[in-house]
């Protein structure tokens, strides 16, 4: 409740972790990320900032400077990234909480972290990546309610035989989610 988020990573998985931090009483998201096109699909999740990294970390100082200098209460790390793992310990403020929700390959699991930062900070290092039933159970509810706009995720809604189209609208980051229809089956989006 009234915390400020960071969800780095804005793919499906981290705008469902900017609705969930709304839902919950985030009073500010802030969402970072590495494309210019996946912020562009992100805005219709309403986050308050978005922020485009960049290889000279100007994003993390962006992050402090729109905190007043503190840094966030919690960081989400929803990508498969080494380097948003290290720059999520230097986003978060003191006693703030980080969060490794996207994995990384096996060969490049090592990471090395600032641990003075964790240790002198107070930062709450946290990994996760399931959920129990319970959760799928809130999720559905939360759907219900429509606290999560599942709708928003389906960005491509193609033939079955476009498969090919669909695949390579996600790997140019172009697409949230890509639903196929087989045949005269009909969705409505």
């Amino acid at each position: 409740m009234g915390e400020t988020v960071v969800v780095i990573g804005a793919g499906p998985v981290g705008c469902l972790h900017l609705e969930v931090a709304r839902a919950r009483g985030a009073s500010r998201v802030i969402m970072v990320d590495v494309q210019e096109s996946r912020l562009r699909r992100a805005e219709r999740f309403h986050p308050d900032l978005l922020i485009k990294s960049d290889e000279n970390g100007s994003h993390v100082d962006r992050v402090v400077d729109f905190t007043g200098g503190w840094g966030a209460q919690v960081v989400i790390v929803a990508c498969p990234s080494a380097k948003a793992q290290q720059e999520a310990i230097h986003m978060a403020c003191k006693g703030g909480r980080v969060l490794l929700f996207g994995g990384l390959p096996p060969d490049v699991s090592e990471v090395p972290l600032s641990t003075n930062l964790i240790h002198y900070r107070g930062i709450h290092v946290m990994g996760a990546f399931s959920f129990s039933p319970r959760h799928h159970v809130l999720s559905i509810r939360m759907i219900a309610e429509k606290k999560i706009h599942a709708r928003e995720y389906i960005t491509h809604l193609l033939p079955l035989e476009r498969f090919q189209e669909g695949i390579d609208a996600l790997l140019r980051g172009d697409a949230l989610k890509v639903v196929l229809k087989p045949g005269d089956f009909t969705i409505q989006v």
